[in-house]
């Protein structure tokens, strides 16, 4: 039985819907709709689709608290269309609430949940760290402490994992990583032998360098 990717159906769908988008705009089939919206830029539909993609799938996994800070944002790119379908065609109208008061609250009730319900993990592993969106982060792992399965999630970012004490590692360490529109780099020892499985969408995955594992 195929193994049930969420990546692949959702940018499988994305894909085919914005095809459809744009066969509609190009047919001029959209122009009722944008009298009533007001016009919506390439670059909002795109950084709405992956705002959207982490949403839904933080919400599949239940994790409640990850979101608000996403659909701060999501309500920040398409304030402008909204206060236009509220009527506020004067672009001077266009500010709903500040983004300041908006990111504030969102943050307010990030840790207000976390608090109360805690992070959660899935498949038993242990998080390493939170959620990291956007900049360059660094990542540094015990050898001697490398044990069980952890896990790492990377969204937009340049991560780079690092291990240390690895003459102290007894093997058996499992390390899932998920890296969403980002670039992440592992750094394993080469006396360590590696067994790799990937389920790869929209990206590229390789192997470099050479190793003696003992």
């Amino acid at each position: 039985m195929k193994k049930f990717s969420f990546n692949k159906i959702f940018w499988g769908i994305a894909l085919i819907v914005a095809a459809i988008v744009l066969l509609l705009d190009a047919t001029g089939i959209l122009t009722p709709f944008k009298s009533v919206v007001g016009e919506i830029s390439l670059l909002s539909i795109v950084l709405a689709v992956i705002i959207l993609y982490l949403i839904v799938r933080w919400a599949i996994r239940g994790q409640i608290g990850r979101l608000f800070i996403p659909l701060a944002l999501l309500f920040m790119l398409f304030e402008p269309n909204i206060a236009y379908l509220m009527g506020r065609t004067d672009p001077a109208e266009a500010d709903l609430i500040s983004n300041w008061i908006l990111l504030l609250c969102a943050v307010i009730f990030t840790v207000g949940f976390y608090l109360i319900f805690g992070k959660k993990s899935t498949e038993g592993a242990r998080v390493i760290k939170g959620v990291k969106i956007l900049g360059n982060n660094n990542e540094y792992i015990d050898g001697a402490d490398f044990t069980g399965t952890k896990r790492i999630e990377n969204n937009l970012c340049a991560y780079n994992v690092y291990f240390n004490n690895a003459d102290k590692y007894e093997g058996n360490g499992t390390l899932i990583i998920e890296n969403n529109l980002g670039e992440t780099k592992v750094y394993v020892p080469n006396i360590w032998k590696i067994d790799s499985h990937f389920d790869n969408s929209l990206g590229s995955v390789s192997t470099i360098g050479n190793y003696s594992p003992d």
